[in-house]
């Protein structure tokens, strides 16, 4: 199956470099990714595979194998981020403003060419298979909720969901795994500081709402540091304080912008709930008042790890135990975490460093994944599916 596998991929290899080509010149923002939409049903369209329409954006290929058997689900994101791209490539966005800056143009070529050649074999396979095409991962409240109240999981019931992620700090022809816990929750802390404004040189007779965000922005950092289970990982960061007073003016408000990122979901209610309390007990305590509002971002993001140590096996045997890596815990987020609080899953990274030239990391304007590395991650997507459904 392998050889097969190889076989298809090398002779689809110019086609889906021109199809990453041309998304990466083509991105756009979340739910808005109607261009891309089309490119990618048309496409479907072109190698016979059926799909449905998920809100204005979201597809989803369903290729039905030979047999009936267990069905399993691979999903790609497909927007891009607010980034003006810097490059010199001969290749870059041409929509000012705009650029694939988080791989999701690899992405979507690595499913379309999965998709190919999972179909070109299915005769030899048992089962289906869910290509979630997925709008909005970059903004909240994600495109994976959109999936999931579908219902189309209902229907289909996947037993394993699988995604990649491409990663600049792993050379192209690499992979990364982590079993269980691997991504953080993320949720959105805004904080309003309002109290009686005043000249700079009489703060006694104001609430010194600057004085006031400074505090704040200290005592919350022992929810970290002294209320949080020290096996639990969690990050509250604040990266953003905007008083709009002056050298003799205390400001009658100053907002506060940051985020909390955790690993388990009862520790995140409570530490919200922390939040809220202590900013405005201190903010009463010197005579203002302190508005909190956090918005609930994606959750833990969750790795079978019966289906991820198998995924693990077949990555060894189809690419050597050299070029795959025991990857750590981030605290960043994803929203394919959703499916993962679901479905049995497993998210991991796949190397786009190309070691011979100089790598920008992910969300900046320099970033741009290796083509080469397209071969490696449809390999492996195609050839973990296989797998699944002999």
């Amino acid at each position: 199956m392998l050889e097969d596998i190889k076989k298809i991929n090398n002779e689809i290899n110019e086609e889906i470099i021109s199809i990453f080509n041309m998304l990466h010149e083509n991105p756009e923002l979340s739910f808005k990714e109607h261009h891309t939409s089309e490119l990618i049903t048309s496409y479907l369209d072109s190698i016979n595979i059926p799909y449905r329409r998920i809100g204005q954006t979201s597809i989803i290929g369903i290729l039905e194998c030979s047999k009936k058997g267990r069905t399993i689900a691979l999903r790609s994101d497909i927007d891009a981020l607010p980034i003006e791209e810097d490059s010199n490539h001969a290749i870059c966005s041409q929509n000012k403003g705009v650029m694939h800056a988080c791989g999701h143009d690899f992405h979507i070529a690595t499913l379309l060419g999965t998709a190919k050649t999972l179909n070109s074999i299915k005769e030899k396979l048992s089962g289906n298979i869910l290509f979630i095409f997925q709008a909005g991962e970059e903004l909240l409240p994600g495109g994976a909720k959109e999936i999931i109240e579908s219902g189309i999981f209902d229907e289909y019931k996947p037993e394993w969901i699988g995604a990649i992620h491409c990663e600049p700090d792993l050379t192209t022809g690499k992979i990364g795994i982590k079993e269980g816990m691997y991504m953080a929750s993320g949720d959105e802390v805004f904080l309003t500081v309002k109290g009686q404004g005043g000249h700079a040189a009489m703060p006694h007779k104001t609430a010194d709402t600057v004085l006031i965000a400074s505090e704040i922005i200290v005592s919350l950092q022992q929810i970290t540091s002294r209320h949080c289970p020290p096996q639990i990982p969690s990050v509250l960061t604040f990266g953003k304080i905007v008083g709009n007073g002056a050298v003799n003016i205390i400001p009658k408000e100053v907002n506060i912008e940051g985020t909390f990122r955790t690993m388990n979901e009862e520790w995140r209610t409570k530490a919200k709930k922390l939040i809220n309390t202590i900013a405005k007990s201190i903010a009463e305590n010197h005579g203002a008042e302190c508005d909190v509002n956090i918005i609930d971002g994606y959750p833990f993001l969750r790795n079978n790890i019966e289906y991820t140590q198998k995924v693990k096996k077949i990555a060894i045997e189809t690419l050597g135990k050299q070029n795959v890596v025991d990857l750590d815990i981030r605290m960043t987020t994803e929203d394919f975490a959703y499916y993962s609080q679901k479905i049995k899953s497993t998210f991991f990274r796949v190397g786009v460093g190309n070691k011979d030239t100089e790598n920008s990391p992910l969300h900046t304007s320099t970033f741009k994944a290796d083509k080469k590395a397209l071969k490696y991650s449809i390999t492996i997507l195609s050839t973990i599916c296989s797998k699944f459904l002999i």
